[in-house]
């Protein structure tokens, strides 16, 4: 056999049999990553953790694969309702862009702006996850749920960073200006009842919800 670029070649048969030290990302390479993957007290602490937690790290430190075993533990736990995204640089750009239009350009203009948008986008998301629910989504309970999320229908079309961009869109329509866009967000999409709903249906499955983002640096610069 001969080893060359990465490859291992049967020198009798021509066969490439592949890298036998996996590929060079991860994420790529989904069954070393199983069989390499070292489950530390670090990991432990993010799937227990009801916080906010940032993994920061150049390309390359293993980001992904924590985002994708991650994931993996989420989705076998079934009082989990668990999302990841992955923004395309094209989705990221176009909010970027809207974000601009109305002269959100500074940090401290764009940031409630972009809190309404994602917690409206992600409220959603929940409230479609409750109303699918074999047992909760048909119960009296969900009965405001269902008609929100019928309501709702065009928004669940989208993925959250698409769904904060129509919702900005929608927002300015009637005109609203910089300052008004986060109350008229709020207010179109009922959002204080909609997270009261969704506690309450959390709270009686006895169930969480967790957002899972990669590569949230696609698309932005840093200014």
């Amino acid at each position: 056999m001969v080893a060359s670029k990465g490859r291992t070649v049967d020198a009798q048969t021509n066969l490439k049999i592949g890298n036998l030290l996996g590929a060079a990302r991860a994420e790529v390479d989904s069954h070393m990553l199983e069989r390499a993957f070292l489950d530390t007290s670090d990991f432990q602490a993010l799937k227990t953790t009801d916080h906010f937690s940032f993994i920061v790290g150049r390309r390359g430190t293993g980001k992904t694969a924590l985002f994708l075993q991650l994931i993996k533990e989420f989705r076998g736990n079934k009082q989990i309702f668990s999302h990841l995204l992955k923004p395309e640089e094209h989705d990221a750009l176009t909010l970027l862009s809207v974000l601009r239009k109305f002269g959100l350009n500074a940090y401290n203009a764009i940031r409630p702006t972009a809190r309404v948008l994602w917690r409206t986008a992600m409220l959603i998301s929940v409230a479609e996850d409750l109303r699918r629910h074999w047992k909760y989504g048909s119960s009296a309970e969900a009965h405001w749920l269902r008609g929100y999320i019928d309501e709702k229908r065009g928004l669940l079309a989208h993925n959250e960073l698409q769904r904060c961009t129509e919702l900005l869109n929608q927002a300015s329509v009637s005109g609203s200006s910089t300052e008004e866009i986060p109350g008229k967000v709020a207010a179109a999409h009922d959002l204080n009842l909609l997270e009261k709903e969704i506690r309450q249906g959390l709270d009686t499955l006895e169930a969480n919800a967790v957002f899972l983002f990669d590569g949230l640096d696609e698309g932005w610069v840093p200014d």
